[in-house]
């Protein structure tokens, strides 16, 4: 980087500081589009996004977002549903997201399906050994990318 965002430096409580002057700036403020935020803090673990969460179990099962974020009932699409389902309610209270917000998401789902699918997940994953081996380690490649810590404070 040159110009400006060389000499910006993102600090811990949000802010942006000069590195030699005490001048700051809020992360509100608004910069040319080269230096936005997002790209000064690209290495930066960020807080993640249901659509980050998503779109990472789709990648990972082969499924293509559009369809299965549709009302199809093939098999594959429905476990990819269910996946994300589980997972992001898991998380809902740590990223306080909300069932609306995680339904609205993924195709537009009811709050109610957000929990049968939780509720489907456990079960499958209580009688079928494979089941929960794929879903552990989906469980894994999103902790791992998005830096949760399972640990409650």
């Amino acid at each position: 980087m040159s110009g400006i965002g060389a000499r910006l430096v993102l600090s811990i409580d949000g802010w942006i500081k000069k590195k030699k002057n005490s001048y700051t700036m809020h992360t509100n403020t608004l910069l040319p589009e080269t230096f936005r935020i997002r790209n000064l803090m690209s290495d930066i673990k960020r807080r993640p996004k249901i659509r980050d969460i998503k779109n990472t179990i789709y990648f990972y099962l082969r499924v293509d977002e559009e369809d299965a974020d549709s009302k199809y009932r093939i098999r594959e699409l429905v476990e990819a549903r269910q996946f994300v389902h589980a997972i992001c309610y898991k998380y809902k209270d740590k990223f306080n997201w909300t069932l609306k917000m995680i339904g609205r998401e993924t195709g537009e789902s009811h709050h109610s399906t957000i929990i049968h699918s939780k509720n489907i997940v456990k079960c499958h994953c209580g009688l079928e050994p494979d089941y929960k081996d794929k879903f552990d380690r989906i469980e894994r490649i999103i902790k791992t990318r998005f830096n949760i810590d399972t640990k409650r404070n």
